[in-house]
This record gives C-alpha cells, structure tokens and sequence, in this order.
C-alpha cells in the first residue's frame, strides 16, 4: 500500500493500481497458500475497485505461469519463494 496526503492533511493509504499488484499484496500478508475466493475476499476489502471471483483467477493464473506466485495445489495460491 502507498502512503498518501490528501490536500486536508490527513494520511491514508492508497490500494496498489493494478489487479495483478492487489493480489501479489494479498498474497505477500500470508505464510499459508489461499484459495481463490479468499483472494478474492481480501482484494475487495482493500478499498480499491471491486473485481470478480473470474478477474482473480485469470490473474492467479498468469502470475503462476510466470513464477511470481506458488501454485502448490489445486485452488491454491502462495507467494514465490
């Protein structure tokens, strides 16, 4: 997450801009593999734009494909080492 000033001075936190960089984050906060849906769950709460249960899986799927997530099991989904 980007820390962020609004013009009033007060802080927030930005969610990351792209999907593919909402679900690395996701993933980086868990020392377990997660299902899709619980990826799912976690982006939607991140304050960023709502996306679906399929969005996600696309995404998972080309991330493991190119070996920036573990794909240790069917449904399953892990940070790469």
């Amino acid at each position: 997450m980007t820390p962020f000033s609004a013009p009033t001075g007060e802080d927030f936190t930005l969610p990351p801009a792209s999907l593919e960089d909402r679900i690395l984050a996701a993933l980086a906060d868990v020392d377990v593999p997660m299902a899709v849906e619980d990826v799912l769950e976690v982006v939607n709460a991140d304050g960023g734009r709502e996306v679906s249960l399929g969005g996600v899986r696309n995404v998972l799927t080309r991330l493991a494909k190119s070996g920036k997530v573990a794909h240790p099991g069917r449904n399953q989904y892990a940070p790469a080492n």
